[in-house]
């Protein structure tokens, strides 16, 4: 049968449908090779459901007087069962005719809400065109222009799923929420910075380090300036004075839309991803290190007591700190 969409033709009255219908008809029929013998309006309008006779274009009207008046129906339009569940229709003994209408685009392996079936092509089809322009440019050797897909070319590769999420978060110009993320991806990579710290010096177990619950304080400001030293500028691309600022408006970010030196909030977005971009270049330094010591770092020479040649005094707080994550206080 013609699942007939009323509304892409200008039907005012019965020739006009008469004629619509017979077109689509010749349509199907030769494309498919087969007859076809009756058609269903797509979302009627109430013009539409005046059209009550039982043939228009040689095609069966399943909205005729005799199908609504004689003919049960059980539809799953809009994703669901409307009127009644079909398996409970067919176990029915009050029918003895049943007319059903299905749609293959709502089913599906993974039982979805419909809206939330809608939403997933309708933004799977988004992405699909921004991955191919993308990738269109790449593989042609152009220039793709964005300052935000500059800083964040390595976590489109690593992280796609994130990479969605930024990068539409950016363009929708919601930037107090990508600076959330933006700020989290930032701690995991102090995090990062510090399991190659200490864990490869074998002075503290990397699981240990990783399940730090960082007083605030500390986070983004004595971890990173302990880390990066007097390279600050070097690896981080920013000054730490201007590093720091960033995280001195969050607070105010987060509650309302601010300006940071007459520049709007995106600047604030770029250059956090310039540092998140640069430090994961550095951790990607680090890693091909084979000793424990590199131009970053200040040296360490291990020996029998372990004595940590470096910044004891937060050496000595890390240590307390992973022993004593409940109790301990930082001062």
């Amino acid at each position: 049968g013609l699942h007939f969409a009323a509304l892409d033709h200008q039907i005012k009255n019965k020739e006009d449908l008469n004629i619509a219908v017979e077109f689509e008809k010749h349509l199907i029929q030769e494309e498919f090779k087969t007859k076809i013998h009756a058609f269903s309006f797509h979302n009627p309008t109430a013009e539409h459901l005046e059209f009550k006779d039982e043939f228009y274009g040689g095609l069966r009207n399943t909205y005729s007087n005799y199908f609504r008046k004689e003919v049960a129906y059980c539809s799953d339009s809009n994703g669901y069962w409307r009127h009644e569940r079909l398996i409970d229709a067919l176990s029915s003994s009050e029918y003895t005719r049943l007319q059903v209408l299905t749609h293959p685009g709502w089913w599906q392996d993974v039982p979805m809400d419909p809206r939330d079936r809608v939403h997933r092509c309708a933004y799977g089809r988004a992405l699909f065109l921004m991955n191919s322009y993308d990738k269109f440019l790449d593989e042609n050797e152009r220039e793709n222009k964005s300052n935000f897909l500059l800083n964040f070319s390595f976590l489109r590769e690593e992280e796609p799923e994130i990479f969605q999420t930024c990068d539409y978060l950016f363009n929708k110009r919601c930037f107090k929420e990508l600076f959330s993320i933006l700020k989290t991806l930032h701690k995991e990579q102090l995090q990062l910075g510090l399991i190659e710290c200490f864990g490869r010096m074998k002075k503290i177990d990397p699981v240990e380090i990783g399940e730090i619950e960082w007083p605030v304080e500390f986070e983004f400001n004595t971890i990173p300036t302990l880390l990066f030293k007097k390279n600050f500028k070097l690896i981080t691309g920013l000054p730490k004075k201007e590093y720091q600022i960033l995280f001195e408006y969050e607070p105010r970010l987060l509650k309302k839309p601010i300006t940071k030196n007459g520049c709007a909030t995106e600047s604030m977005c770029l250059d956090m991803s310039r540092v998140i971009s640069n430090v994961k270049n550095w951790l990607d330094e680090q890693k091909c290190e084979s000793s424990s010591s590199s131009f970053l770092y200040p040296k360490h020479e291990e020996s029998s007591d372990t004595t940590y040649t470096g910044d004891s005094s937060f050496y000595d707080w890390l240590k307390q700190l992973v022993g004593k994550q409940s109790n301990e206080k930082i001062k």
